[in-house]
């Protein structure tokens, strides 16, 4: 059926034009194995540097936060690192 060689045409073209999609924004965003990224620092360091208790889910929120900036900031320091969650805490509190 000539439609749904037509239909099954541009199905193959929108599925290429994602796939290239897809790979230009891990490229530009410098996402390519970013799963294998580890943190700039561990939730000790955490904890120190903001001055948390050791118990209790500020740790976790913390370094959550640390994943997100990192994903935004892949070429970032952990001096840069400390002074955002720094900054992140001063604008919780």
């Amino acid at each position: 059926n000539n439609k749904e060689e037509e239909e099954e045409k541009v199905s193959r073209v929108v599925v290429e034009r994602t796939k290239q999609c897809y790979k230009e924004i891990v490229e530009i965003h410098a996402l390519d194995q970013c799963w294998k990224t580890k943190p700039l620092m561990d939730g000790r360091a955490i904890i120190k540097v903001l001055g948390l208790p050791r118990n209790g889910p500020k740790v976790g929120e913390y370094m959550k936060e640390q994943i997100k900036w990192m994903l935004q900031y892949p070429h970032g320091t952990r001096e840069e690192l400390e002074a955002y969650l720094l900054l992140l805490k001063q604008l919780k509190s």
